[in-house]
């Protein structure tokens, strides 16, 4: 799911079943330069989507490469894989702290540091300034995720969907809502201009590096399976996806010059079976 344009996504699924998703955290600090390549956050999230399936293997790949300093995007991550196994990333002090397994009691994160908001969830305390912020969030997000009975719910993508719901700060800025199947390697979603829930599943999807790529427009009217409306993406699509992007943000207009590098860089890439 990109805002960026191709090769720059803010989060989701590969066809091993790693998902990876960002949320900002203002606390984030990067490490400082050191003989390890530096890349932009949204890289990062294309780099372990492209070549990994594990979650070890995304906290290990933090000795090959590191993430470039940014004033302004500052997210860590949730990260799953097909297993069940996830983890959540920061980067504290320019360092990388993680928790997984039993350090992960509970899948859950907003905008605050998980080690802040587990500590919270476990007092169950809150003051009545907190409420509504990102650790009540937490808090709500965390008692449903452990609240979820497989055996009195048959709809484990509506219960998910109900969760992102329940815990959003503002319905009129919700852009978007991405429910992650990983068992079955589909992806559920909604849009802010569009509230019909559409899904594809990745299985249906041939990866092999002679096809051509595929891509979609996000808020295009469609609902249910929208798995044959993918069209062949171009570098003109790309090109103006970006410029519609920057002009209805608060970037506000882009200059032609860093139009035509972030829309020519996946020309730079190269498929690797």
């Amino acid at each position: 799911f990109n805002l960026f344009g191709r090769e720059f996504p803010l989060g989701g699924m590969n066809e091993a079943g790693l998902v990876v998703e960002s949320m900002m955290l203002d606390k984030t600090q990067y490490p400082p330069k050191d003989s390890r390549p530096e890349i932009m956050v949204s890289q990062w999230i294309q780099y372990q989507l492209d070549n990994f399936s594990r979650v070890e293997d995304v906290i290990a790949s933090d000795s090959k490469i590191r993430i470039q300093s940014s004033r302004y995007s500052k997210p860590h991550f949730l990260i799953c894989e097909q297993s069940g196994i996830c983890a959540t990333i920061e980067f504290i002090g320019g360092e990388l702290i993680y928790h997984t397994n039993e350090r992960l009691p509970v899948k859950t994160l907003t905008n605050s540091t998980y080690a802040d908001s587990l500590s919270f969830w476990r007092k169950d305390e809150l003051h009545e300034s907190d409420k509504n912020n990102s650790i009540e969030r937490f808090i709500r997000s965390a008692n449903m995720v452990k609240g979820y009975d497989p055996h009195a719910t048959d709809k484990p993508v509506e219960y998910a969907f109900n969760i992102l719901k329940e815990v959003e700060q503002d319905s009129s800025k919700t852009q978007w809502s991405i429910v992650y199947d990983i068992a079955a390697l589909k992806i559920h979603f909604r849009t802010y201009g569009n509230q019909k829930i559409r899904y594809f599943d990745l299985n249906s999807f041939d990866f092999a590096c002679s096809t051509p790529v595929k891509v979609m427009e996000v808020g295009v009217d469609l609902s249910g399976d929208i798995g044959d409306k993918f069209i062949e993406y171009s570098y003109l699509a790309n090109r103006n996806h970006i410029r519609k992007f920057y002009l209805e943000s608060y970037f506000s207009a882009i200059p032609d010059h860093i139009l035509d590098r972030f829309s020519g860089y996946p020309e730079t890439t190269f498929c690797n079976e």
